[in-house]
């Protein structure tokens, strides 16, 4: 499907990928994919875009949101004389998919997991948004997935001892909420479980987000996390104004959603607005990053 078919077009500087025969002709033949953040029932998006040489290393990566808008797209610096440029993507509902190599010329090549835009912050690495668009689409996507593996969107309860490696447990610091994966991450616990952080195994394993709901249902804080996070899977936040409950999730890339205890909150302890950790975000991230989040994809597809 030309739709579903990334494109690769060399500028002066600069390697761009669109996604879509009509992003890549500016609409007079073909489609362009959608990037619909709808329910998990609805959503559809492209997750990620990028490139490899010749010799299968990662030129250029960028992790897309839900709410990004259509068509996907990235750009990177082009790579050296004589370089084949080959485009990938990962579509979340239709899997990998390749576009036709090109080759280049000239200048250095770099490895970005996400542009950064306005409301990086650069202190943490990450990207900080509302709660009102962004994260509710990735906690539709996770919903979806849990579908896609378990035949239910019902979140593994983790309250269970025998789910304690993957139940995320939170606990309260004043006005700041703490998540962690794993009952041996919790302080003052020295024999539990904690869940690995394997992102640079060839097969990855690791907690690719945490998130939070308030006593309504809504998404109040949400951090994807990286690949190549050291254990354990870890989350903090401030709590936000009116909350009188938490609960948290973590997403495993294998084993699906988990839901940890609900957390009864004092008014005393919530003050701030909703926060959204969605990607990690540089301008020069590690090779190493963009190989792992290629071989998840693989290992998803």
């Amino acid at each position: 499907s030309t739709k579903h078919t990334p494109y690769v077009t060399v500028g002066e500087d600069l390697v761009t990928i669109v996604v879509g025969q009509g992003a890549a002709t500016n609409g007079s033949v073909g489609a362009v994919h959608p990037m619909v953040d709808g329910g998990p029932e609805s959503i559809h998006y492209i997750e990620v875009v990028y490139a490899v040489d010749e010799d299968g290393k990662v030129l250029g990566m960028k992790r897309l949101s839900p709410s990004d808008a259509a068509p996907a797209m990235m750009t990177f610096k082009r790579p050296a004389d004589g370089t084949v440029v080959t485009p990938y993507l990962y579509c979340n509902l239709h899997g990998w998919h390749q576009g036709v190599p090109v080759t280049v010329e000239s200048a250095s090549a770099g490895c970005a997991v996400a542009e950064c835009v306005p409301g990086w912050d650069a202190s943490t690495g990450l990207m900080v948004q509302d709660g009102s668009g962004t994260c509710p689409a990735l906690v539709a996507e996770y919903i979806r997935r849990q579908s896609q593996l378990f035949g239910t969107t019902e979140p593994i309860d983790g309250t269970l001892e025998v789910n304690y490696k993957h139940a995320p447990f939170l606990f309260v610091n004043g006005t700041t909420a703490t998540v962690v994966v794993g009952e041996g991450a919790l302080p003052g616990v020295e024999e539990g479980l904690i869940h690995p952080m394997d992102g640079a195994k060839e097969i990855p394993h690791y907690i690719e987000a945490i998130f939070v709901e308030n006593q309504d249902g809504e998404v109040v804080a949400l951090r994807e996390l990286s690949l190549l996070e050291a254990s354990p899977a870890t989350f903090v936040f401030a709590i936000p104004e009116g909350t009188t409950s938490l609960t948290p999730y973590e997403f495993c890339n294998q084993h699906g959603l988990y839901r940890g205890a609900p957390v009864a909150i004092e008014e005393s302890q919530a003050g701030i607005g909703p926060m959204c950790f969605t990607r990690m975000c540089s301008r020069s991230t590690e090779n190493a990053e963009c190989v792992s989040i290629e071989a998840e994809i693989r290992r998803r597809q």
